[in-house]
């Protein structure tokens, strides 16, 4: 799978949780700053990507990932 595959599976993911057209979710920008997700939906978010892709999200770690890119970059670089 590769960095835009992942991307589009993220925006996948966040659009299930929010219900936000996928062309309406930004890659570079901050997700929560944007309005598009909340804390709660962080929280779903990152324990989803945990589960789809085999991958641990550590707290320190989950701070970083505020934009759909930095999120597939991170789960990229540990599969």
């Amino acid at each position: 799978m590769n960095l835009s595959e992942i991307e589009n599976e993220v925006i996948k993911m966040i659009h299930n949780f929010t219900s936000v057209k996928p062309e309406k979710i930004s890659s570079s920008e901050d997700l929560v700053k944007d309005g598009t997700i909340d804390s709660l939906t962080t929280v779903n978010l990152i324990m989803e990507i945990e589960e789809i892709f085999n991958v641990t999200v550590y707290p320190d770690e989950a701070r970083d990932l505020i934009t759909v890119t930095k999120i597939a970059k991170f789960i990229y670089k540990n599969l």
